[in-house]
């Protein structure tokens, strides 16, 4: 059981959060300038939007992290969802990249804002693989800033799961779930309430009933099992690993695109912790796109220079939070060029 997190952090990040008041129009769309845009959004005259730092007001964001593949694996043939369904609502991030190797560091980076020093992969439960409780994460932002927040992991069998739960690759993997990793969220009612199995598990009811019962979360963390994200081969899923994760993104992902939380200022993240061909430090390019009814150009490419850190620190600027990897010294780039 780790200490509790100092008053002071919980403050502080609580200051920087959204609220969800203010509201001139009842009836306007979220996140509109009808609707008021209250610190530290300000009104967009040019999209009639609330934005921050050009990032629009978001309402909910799901991101979905599959493994280890490069661009060039990626075709029609094994993924035909991806190419013919998303990459045409969305938009493809042609200049994306990864910030580590192997999977949790990355997995830490996009949810922390650094790898804190983790070079390799572990499980939570592990000290050499958790990070100090004075450093937040998204999750201790968000409940600080009275928004809520789901880590979905397929296979997980309880709730902040801190250890794998075997080595079939139907099995939880620690390495790929970031949140218990961090002790100022690791034992905490939080983690124990928002930490939770993707499928029904163990009394956790799963994200495909939450979807049903209409319990959506401001922002959603989902890690595909070993055979969902493409890290093992499947075969009985699917005949290639890049086909295991399109069948599973064809499965799991209409469901959140065709729901009120998303068409209402939402914005699904599909991207890989890393490529399949990484050596080295450096640049690690991997296939993200990006979905919302709040992009400018669906259907296009872009082409910055963007990486987990900007994801992240567009994400909390889209909830009105502080941006954590510039906290630790990175300055990769808001996602600004999308929007409308």
């Amino acid at each position: 059981m780790r200490a509790a997190p100092a008053l002071s952090l919980i403050t502080a990040l609580a200051a920087c959060g959204p609220g969800k008041g203010g509201a001139a129009d009842a009836g306007a769309p979220f996140g509109s300038c009808a609707a008021g845009c209250s610190a530290p959004f300000a009104c967009d005259t040019a999209s009639g939007l609330c934005k921050n730092q050009g990032v629009p007001r978001l309402g909910h964001v799901w991101v979905v992290v599959m493994e280890n593949t490069s661009a060039s694996e990626i075709d029609g043939t094994d993924a035909p969802y991806l190419t013919s369904t998303l990459y045409p609502q969305g938009v493809q991030m042609a200049n994306y990249s990864a910030v580590a190797h192997p999977s949790t560091p990355n997995y830490i980076a996009m949810v922390g804002g650094d790898t804190f020093g983790i070079s390799s992969d572990g499980q939570a439960d592990d000290p050499a693989y958790q990070v100090p409780a004075d450093k937040p994460d998204i999750a201790s932002q968000l409940e600080a800033a009275g928004l809520t927040w789901h880590e979905y992991s397929e296979s997980q069998q309880t709730p902040c799961q801190t250890h794998d739960s075997g080595s079939d690759p139907a099995a939880f993997v620690s390495k790929h779930d970031p949140m218990p990793h961090f002790l100022i969220t690791q034992g905490t009612a939080g983690c124990d309430a928002n930490d939770v199995s993707f499928d029904a598990q163990g009394g956790m009811p799963g994200m495909a009933a939450d979807v049903a019962a209409g319990r959506f979360f401001d922002y959603n963390f989902i890690a595909p099992n070993l055979c969902g994200d493409g890290h093992d081969s499947c075969p009985s899923m699917a005949n290639t690993q890049v086909g295991q994760e399109d069948l599973w993104l064809k499965t799991n992902l209409p469901a959140i695109l065709q729901s009120p939380a998303y068409q209402e200022a939402g914005l699904v993240i599909v991207t890989w912790d890393e490529n399949d061909d990484f050596v080295g430090s450096g640049y690690n390019p991997i296939v993200t796109v990006y979905l919302s009814p709040l992009l400018a150009h669906p259907g296009g490419t872009n082409a910055t220079a963007y990486s987990h850190y900007s994801m992240l620190a567009t994400i909390e600027a889209g909830f009105g939070l502080s941006n954590l990897p510039a906290a630790n010294g990175h300055a990769d780039a808001l996602i600004t060029d999308i929007w409308k």
